[in-house]
């Protein structure tokens, strides 16, 4: 039984700390079963689980296999391999957020560096795309969950944001591209397809074959779109997750099983232990002085802690001017593994890959994040 239970602690330990400090601050804080769970954002949670189980269903049906054939026929060296596969979820992640990009993009390095014969560089790949979704998400209201936050919470302009945010997207793009060339180039080997299975797709349950799968495709490319136009607001989210779940539970409850319940339980940990923090009256003096003589420093020191969507909900009330809050809690996506919960979902879908290593992501994600940071750090000292 002890056995079990430090097994599921070393693989689940992002669950159990979130799980720890969201039971020990209820306790301090006094919250009663009824407003812990109007603390938990379900729009948030509803949309991570659509995600997975469209995505999941995806990868089932062969389309990231697909899409990776064709992105290693036109490139010619590992080095424009990188170069894609770290830029696109910087782009992306400003139309559909940050964990939307990780979502896509992540499992779909997996594919390609597998077919290229490169699986070596998928722990630092995955880490430049988690530094790379974080950065590229400033930039629009919708990229990222704080950053709509900020702008409902202050009716801003959104040309506000972009041109708050521009020199650091600048900066971050230019810094990005410089260490993906820096890289060695080799050249990417031809994909050819095993006779076999290829030992990362999801194995079809007895009654789905290869046809059946194909068959599918169209309902999980319809569920997929319906969960970015909810990612979008433009579909209610109390639609799109019944529509998903019984469209999957009818058809292709294999799917299911990819979800990751674990990082669902941690994100709803969190929003718990922001709302207890909130409520503890030393902790609201504490960070009101904070906040009152370094905003940028103390929004961004507070996102090392509990995340940069956690601190903005807790400092918002704590400001009149919401660009160094914004600034704050953004750069502050940089850090901490925890400072941003999409460079979460990074991590926990590099673990689900065959042989990955977390000492192996953690050194570079850890290296990446210090020196950008720094950069962006130097760059707001300069410009303000």
């Amino acid at each position: 039984m002890f056995d079990r239970i430090t097994s599921f602690v070393r693989q689940q330990l992002m669950l159990c700390i979130a799980l720890a400090a969201a039971a020990v601050t209820t306790t301090i804080a006094g919250t009663g079963p009824s407003e812990v769970a109007q603390s938990i954002d379900y729009r948030v949670l509803a949309l991570l689980l659509c995600l997975m189980t469209s995505v999941a269903g995806l990868v089932g049906c062969g389309v990231l296999d697909r899409m990776a054939r064709q992105l290693l026929g036109r490139a010619r060296s590992t080095r424009t391999l990188r170069l894609a596969l770290v830029l696109l979820p910087f782009f992306c992640s400003m139309l559909v957020t940050n964990d939307v990009a990780l979502l896509i993009f992540v499992p779909f390095a997996i594919t390609s560096l597998r077919m290229a014969g490169r699986q070596d560089e998928l722990a630092h790949l995955a880490a430049c795309q988690a530094v790379s979704a974080n950065l590229g998400s400033m930039v629009t209201p919708i990229g990222n969950p704080q950053n709509l936050f900020l702008y409902l919470r202050f009716g801003i302009d959104p040309i506000e944001i972009f041109l708050a945010i521009a020199p650091y997207a600048l900066l971050s793009l230019v810094l990005l591209v410089t260490l993906c060339v820096a890289r060695r180039s080799q050249a990417v080997e031809k994909y050819v397809a095993p006779s076999g299975a290829t030992g990362t797709e999801p194995k079809p349950s007895s009654a789905e074959g290869n046809g059946s799968r194909r068959c599918l495709l169209p309902m999980y490319l319809a569920l997929f779109s319906l969960s970015i136009l909810t990612a979008l607001r433009a579909v209610p989210w109390q639609l799109t997750l019944p529509m998903v779940l019984l469209a999957v539970l009818a058809l292709d409850r294999h799917a299911l099983s990819k979800v990751d319940w674990a990082l669902l339980g941690t994100f709803a940990c969190f929003f718990v232990f922001s709302h207890n923090m909130a409520r503890i009256e030393a902790v609201t003096l504490v960070l009101g002085s904070a906040m009152g003589t370094a905003p940028f420093l103390t929004s961004l020191g507070a996102s090392q802690v509990i995340s940069n969507v956690p601190a903005a909900m807790l400092l918002s009330g704590f400001v009149q001017s919401w660009r160094p809050l914004l600034l704050g809690v953004d750069l502050g996506g940089l850090g901490t593994p925890v400072a941003s919960l999409a460079s979460l979902i990074a991590f926990r879908i590099y673990r689900m890959s065959p042989h990955s290593s977390a000492r192996r992501f953690m050194l570079p994600f850890a290296a990446l994040n210090v020196a950008l940071l720094a950069c962006l750090c130097l760059l707001y000292l300069a410009i303000g």
